[in-house]
């Protein structure tokens, strides 16, 4: 990692955990049966990774019932990839949209922040700085990722996977875990 990278990425998790310090959310325990809206952060790397997505938002609503699914994909170039850009509304943004810590930006950003998703799911198996923002400042009220030590703030639920970090692994115990999770524990107030 270069210098000036590495010096952008210190500064964004430092700008990160600040920001995490302010977000005070409402955490619910949802599951698929009771989800009306459901959020997915993804990094968009090539056209499978986006194919793989758009299935599992097929999947949601057709197969769970789930009316509402809205993806945002992350794509670590500046220019915006065929696949991104052909494809009919997706919601993403690439490197030019990020500020000089990493924190994304534009509108479909500031939207997809604002939106209250009964569950977010976080499909990034390393860290991403810039979907880790839209992470830690979405209003989601039942937040879930990839076991990772340093993310156990910003996660309610999260996966420990035992053959390595494989996303569709991730996308089935997932979809295990939605379909199963008793809904009935009381809200609590996280700051």
């Amino acid at each position: 990692m270069s210098l000036i990278k590495n010096i952008k990425n210190k500064a964004g998790i430092h700008y990160l955990k600040k920001k995490a310090q302010t977000i005070s959310r409402l955490v619910q325990v949802c599951n698929y049966a009771s989800a009306t809206k459901v959020g997915l952060l993804y990094q968009a790397e090539e056209k499978n990774d986006y194919l793989k997505v758009t299935q599992w938002v097929q999947y949601l609503k057709e197969e769970q019932g789930i009316r509402w699914v809205k993806a945002m994909a992350y794509h670590p170039a500046k220019e915006v990839p065929d696949f991104l850009s052909a494809a009919s509304g997706p919601n993403f943004f690439t490197k030019n949209e990020l500020n000089w810590h990493m924190r994304p930006r534009g509108h479909s950003v500031a939207n997809f922040e604002k939106e209250p998703f009964d569950i977010l799911i976080d499909l990034t198996t390393t860290d991403v700085l810039p979907l880790q923002y839209l992470l830690v400042c979405s209003k989601a009220t039942f937040k879930v990722g990839f076991f990772r030590e340093h993310m156990t703030p910003y996660y309610d639920l999260m996966m420990a996977m035992e053959n390595g970090h494989s996303q569709e692994e991730f996308i089935r115990q997932t979809n295990h875990f939605l379909q199963t999770l008793n809904n009935e524990i009381k809200p609590c107030k996280i700051n």
